[in-house]
């Protein structure tokens, strides 16, 4: 019996002595899982699946066919995927998701675009937090 095909995963651990972030440049294609301990920009493709502790940063050139887990998202170029976020995910104006989004906070500037639900805030009879 053949073992079933499970997708790559790429980790990616930054320098040391310098807080430059992932990347994923223009021309650059990459097909599977990004795992990175810190903040990271895309402006080539990704398909898959990407996770960041801090930031996922999706540049104009960039194109994310990937699912998404960080602390914060900024998609300036396309995502098709669900985001998730533990504090915000903000499309930029040229900016276009086509997915579900879970944020505590969402921001859409004119001329972005969403094509998904959105799922934010707490649900009424939960605990809040204290502001």
């Amino acid at each position: 019996m053949a073992a079933a095909a499970t997708a790559p995963v790429l980790r990616v651990t930054p320098a040391t002595g310098r807080e430059p972030g992932g990347l994923v440049t223009r021309g650059c294609e990459v097909r599977g899982r990004i795992e990175y301990p810190a903040s990271i920009r895309i402006q080539g493709l990704v398909e898959g699946e990407i996770v960041a502790r801090e930031e996922v940063v999706i540049d104009a050139s960039g194109v994310a066919r990937a699912r998404m887990q960080a602390d914060r998202s900024r998609v300036a170029g396309l995502v098709e995927g669900d985001l998730q976020a533990t504090s915000r995910v903000e499309i930029a104006a040229t900016g276009e998701g086509a997915g579900d989004i879970v944020a505590p906070a969402i921001v859409i500037e004119e001329g972005g675009v969403l094509e998904g639900r959105v799922r934010m805030g707490h649900r009424r009879g939960t605990d809040r937090p204290n502001t």
